[in-house]
């Protein structure tokens, strides 16, 4: 099993298939970051897949690895006021408030400027 069974599991919201592999650690949280080979990372399949149960599973596995990208879902907004949210950058260069933005979850935005958080 590769990366781009990864991707394909991801993509299919095979999310059954997506617990099995990383309960039996196939994959980690890394894999899902960039591929050099692709130039994009699996938690962009994510996002443009919308699979929110693959978000839920993997902040299970690391918490701090959703960020800044699980900005792109609004239901992940009682994670983040429960969570310390960091500046974190992916690997280009954006924050949280980056995909706050580009999904247009007004909400996350104003939980962010509302709490003070420092963002860069």
């Amino acid at each position: 099993m590769d990366k781009d069974c990864l991707r394909v599991i991801v993509c299919s919201h095979n999310n059954d298939m997506l617990e099995f592999v990383l309960e039996r650690n196939f994959f980690t949280y890394k894999d899902f970051d960039r591929d050099n080979v692709k130039l994009t990372a699996i938690y962009e399949s994510i996002i443009k897949y919308q699979n929110l149960k693959a978000v839920f599973l993997l902040f299970e596995k690391a918490k701090d690895f959703i960020l800044p990208w699980c900005a792109a879902f609004l239901q992940t907004i009682d994670i983040l006021k429960n969570q310390k949210i960091t500046n974190k950058l992916d690997f280009k260069d954006r924050n949280i408030l980056h995909y706050a933005c580009m999904s247009q979850n007004s909400d996350i935005v104003k939980f962010l400027f509302k709490d003070g958080h420092s963002l860069g």
